[in-house]
C-alpha cells in the first residue's frame, strides 16, 4: 500500500482518509491503484497532527518505504505531561 496517498503536501501531515462520492467540506484529490489506474475522492478536511495519535505506523511505514517525507516527523505534535506531586492518579480507590 501506498501511504504517501494520505500526506498532504501543504501541511505535512497525514489525512484523515477520503470518501468515493463528495461530501461538505471535502478536498478532491486523485489516487492511483495497485493496477496503475486513476480515481478521483474527495479527502476529508481533517489531519492527524499528534504523534501518539492512531497514525503513528502509517507515519513510520510510509517514511521507510520513502513514500513519506522525513520531514513530517518533525511536524508531529508531542504532548508534554507535567508532573503534579498530589494528582488524582495518587488516590487509592477504597
Amino acid at each position: 500500500m501506498n501511504f504517501g496517498v494520505f500526506y498532504d503536501l501543504t501541511t505535512e501531515l497525514m489525512r484523515g482518509g477520503f470518501w468515493e462520492d463528495q461530501r461538505p467540506g471535502s478536498v478532491v484529490g486523485a489516487i492511483t491503484d495497485q493496477k496503475g489506474q486513476k480515481h478521483t475522492v474527495f479527502f476529508t478536511e481533517h489531519h492527524y497532527g499528534m504523534l501518539n495519535s492512531e497514525t503513528r505506523i502509517v507515519s513510520y511505514i510510509g517514511m521507510a518505504r520513502k513514500q513519506i517525507p522525513s520531514t513530517h516527523y518533525s511536524r508531529l505534535d508531542r504532548t508534554l505531561v507535567t508532573y503534579r506531586p498530589h494528582s488524582m492518579m495518587d488516590i487509592v480507590p477504597s
